[in-house]
């Protein structure tokens, strides 16, 4: 006797996808908000920044009847250069967007903001190969390796505000397992705040510290994260086009065509303002 099965009338069930999206996970951006910024001295034109470096100098003791020998610093300078040009650019096509359920145009126009923004932030992380202060914590970030950051920015005289600490998701774990992190800290501020909006995630021994995966992992035996700890003045952004999406028709590909673009540069300006914290991934 025949029967009436799913598999005989297959035909006649539609497939239904979901009115809402999983969009892909986007990693906190925060990198670009906690450096120094430089944007208005590129805005009208311009490839490179020359930023001046003025050294302290010395009182000395005046001995009466005696002429000073005046003070001459021989001063430096650092310089960012405007080189990063990041894009995106797709295609969709007229069949494609009359056949899908869902606003194609703005959920790939968000997408591909996001993807520019993201391309700064992970420029920022990879600045950690340039500094000569490190910390090796090893399997685990401890109290030891923090505390020992710490020192080293209060040995560079790096002011106590506009400090910060950015994190590896992985890392978080270490973090939860000291109790001063969990509970409130020696500043007196709440510990690891999970979900806490702009990354922000705790505040240790006055710095506040920032998760995003876009910190970078290098491979090796170990792979090695290379967080940040860091006073804002250690690294500067210039940015000269802020992320933007523009859209246009394409006849050729009988479609929508959006063009996403930033254009950028990013440096390492005080050397003992940054620290480079280790942690085995």
């Amino acid at each position: 006797m025949a029967t009436v099965t799913p598999t005989t009338n297959a035909v006649f069930i539609p497939e239904v996808w979901s009115a809402n999206i999983l969009a892909a996970t986007e990693d906190n951006l925060v990198l670009a908000n906690l450096v120094s910024r430089w944007d208005a001295d590129v805005k009208q034109a311009g490839d490179v920044i020359h930023i001046p470096n003025l050294a302290n100098v010395t009182a000395v003791t005046k001995t009466p009847g005696t002429p000073l020998t005046a003070a001459a610093n021989t001063e430096t300078e650092d310089t960012i250069t405007v080189d990063q040009w990041k894009a995106v650019y797709m295609v969709i096509e007229d069949m494609t967007k009359a056949q899908s359920n869902y606003d194609l145009m703005k959920l790939y126009t968000d997408k591909i903001g996001f993807a520019l923004a993201e391309a700064i932030d992970t420029s920022i992380a990879g600045l950690y190969s340039g500094l000569s202060q490190s910390v090796s914590a090893a399997a685990a970030l401890e109290d030891s390796e923090v505390i020992t950051a710490v020192g080293y920015l209060d040995a560079a005289n790096a002011p106590r505000d506009d400090r910060a600490f950015v994190i590896h998701s992985e890392v978080m774990a270490d973090l939860r397992g000291v109790d001063k992190f969990i509970t409130y800290d020696n500043t007196g501020s709440k510990g690891v705040q999970t979900g806490a909006a702009n990354g922000l995630v705790a505040n240790v021994y006055g710095v506040d510290v920032y998760m995003s995966n876009n910190i970078v992992e290098a491979a090796g035996t170990p792979n090695i994260l290379h967080k940040l700890m860091f006073h804002k003045e250690a690294f500067g952004l210039a940015l000269q086009k802020a992320p933007s999406v523009e859209s246009d028709r394409s006849l050729s590909n009988v479609g929508d065509e959006l063009l996403g673009q930033t254009l950028y540069g990013v440096a390492e300006l005080r050397d003992t303002f940054g620290v480079d914290v280790q942690v085995n991934s």
